[in-house]
């Protein structure tokens, strides 16, 4: 409208602006009308009756649905979801995996495993059969040697120190002793200083 005015030829700059003043401060003002808080609504009392006779109705229709849905056959899913996308199809060759057969090699790594563990399962068991003898043999001298003299039989059974001579006093430390080191003995001694007043 303001537009319009202004482009009349008859209307001069005075008006112009004295419209232009008018328009501008009346986009300023905005006019809505007054909302107050609506009083709560009254709820209306319903017949016991009315409401149970409603609440049957509501009742008899959902069953009336259940039977009408039990009647018809679940819908299977479409095909078109088993099918796989014609981008796998293409490149269907190339993901197939060739069987993975034994190579000769690995046959007779096979063949050869087997036989050692062969192999070491018996020689376990002749060592475990001549240490049983040893262990018998050795306890049938040591009673017979009993019989025949107390002292040889003491002397027989005590440890031989020259046979492996125990020498780790000798050995070196990983880490030297610190000098002038007092270990702790146990005391707490309370350093904590007290101001008093």
């Amino acid at each position: 409208m303001y537009r319009n005015l202004v482009n009349l030829p008859f209307v001069n700059s005075s008006l112009k602006t004295s419209a232009k003043c008018l328009f501008d401060q009346s986009r300023a003002i905005v006019t809505t009308a007054p909302l107050f808080g609506e009083p709560m609504k009254k709820k209306k009392k319903m017949d016991p009756m009315q409401f149970k006779l409603k609440v049957e109705r509501k009742v008899k229709k959902l069953e009336k649905e259940i039977r009408k849905l039990s009647k018809t056959k679940p819908q299977l899913k479409p095909l078109i979801e088993y099918q796989l996308p014609p981008e796998i199809l293409k490149d269907l060759n190339t993901r197939k995996r060739k069987e993975a057969g034994l190579e000769e090699a690995e046959e007779q790594m096979s063949k050869i495993a087997y036989l050692c563990n062969v192999y070491r399962s018996e020689q376990v068991k002749q060592e475990m059969h001549s240490f049983r003898n040893m262990v018998r043999s050795q306890s049938k001298a040591l009673k017979e040697l009993r019989e025949c003299s107390e002292q040889l039989y003491q002397a027989a059974i005590s440890i031989d120190q020259n046979l492996i001579p125990f020498s780790d006093l000798k050995s070196v430390k990983l880490t030297p002793a610190v000098k002038d080191y007092t270990p702790p003995d146990g005391r707490k001694h309370d350093i904590t200083k007290q101001w008093k007043m």
